[in-house]
């Protein structure tokens, strides 16, 4: 079953900017990408603000330190590939009723930040490619 339909079924709905979000609630907000190349995530920041969130650290900054999406938006990859948001959803759909704990609130971003955070988004999500199989991240 594709991302979308898990997310339907654990309350998300699709609003007319393109993006599903859980109405009443203040969590990730989901905007899938054309012709199956994945999914963008964003957070909210308390602010009203959905900041884009990143999928992993590219490749080529695996084992760099210090990184921050604020200021180094090209070293991470912001698509999220469609098996892992049907994953997380599919996992969330079969368990609902349990929550997780809030996490630390991030510090916030300056709209030229946010702005590149988005541009980084938006590149990556004109060239995305499918994950290739075997690709391991680490969180498992």
């Amino acid at each position: 079953m594709p991302a979308r339909h898990w997310l339907i079924a654990y309350g998300y709905q699709l609003d007319p900017d393109g993006k599903y979000r859980r109405p009443g609630k203040l969590t990730q907000v989901w905007q899938e990408l054309e012709d199956g190349k994945g999914w963008l995530r964003f957070d909210p920041d308390g602010r009203g603000n959905e900041v884009p969130e990143v999928y992993t650290i590219a490749g080529a900054y695996q084992g760099t330190s210090g990184l921050s999406k604020q200021h180094h938006p090209g070293a991470f990859v912001w698509v999220y590939p469609e098996e892992e948001v049907e994953k997380i959803y599919k996992a969330a759909v079969e368990t609902a009723g349990t929550s997780a704990l809030p996490g630390e609130e991030p510090a916030a971003a300056t709209p030229d930040e946010l702005a590149a955070m988005q541009n980084a988004q938006a590149g990556q999500a004109a060239a995305a490619e499918p994950k290739p199989e075997g690709k391991r991240h680490w969180w498992g």
